[in-house]
């Protein structure tokens, strides 16, 4: 090795300390920044992300509204006119597996959501109750932390809703009729 310093590059005077190609290389970063941020949030532009996001959550929660499940209401004592039936059981079971199985567990005991199978039930322990939360969904898990809230179920008609509360009332006989 060798202490040798060699500058093999011309030294031109009031040019500055800096090679050419990173000087335009700076001047071109500068000009790219100017155009995009003028093109991307003008300045004249008077909407604030705090508007942005209020006006995306409306739309959101209109669009959720449209979407939500078009349900009848439950029978008129306020019970699931299927419970009991063992054909309404077998296949509310397979509705359950299609479409709760992922948040509730496989048997029913809780994963993401809370357990169907014991005796703790967060939003009521009646059949309309239940019914209730299948059809509008709960935004806010109570009462459990670590568990998700409940979406609104839009595919779920109300033949398969009575289906699963029957499945769910031949494992855990504390959900009551009235």
């Amino acid at each position: 090795m060798s202490n040798e310093y060699r500058d093999d590059e011309k030294i031109v005077d009031n040019r500055g300390w800096l090679p050419g190609w990173w000087t335009w290389m700076l001047v071109g970063g500068i000009v790219f920044a100017l155009v995009y941020a003028l093109l991307y949030r003008p300045i004249w532009e008077t909407t604030h992300m705090q508007e942005e996001y209020d006006h995306e959550v409306k739309t959101i929660a209109a669009k959720q509204a449209a979407a939500a499940p078009k349900l009848g209401e439950i029978g008129p004592e306020g019970t699931n006119p299927l419970r009991g039936d063992a054909a309404a059981v077998a296949a509310g079971k397979g509705v359950y597996d299609g479409k709760c199985m992922a948040c509730h567990g496989a048997d029913a005991v809780g994963s993401i959501g809370p357990s169907l199978v014991d005796t703790a039930w967060l939003w009521g322990d009646k059949d309309k109750d239940v019914y209730d939360v299948i059809k509008n969904g709960r935004m806010k898990p109570k009462q459990q932390p670590g568990k998700g809230p409940m979406p609104v179920l839009a595919d779920v008609t109300i033949t398969e809703a009575y289906q699963v509360m029957a499945w769910i009332a031949s494992k855990n006989p504390s959900l009551l009729e009235k």
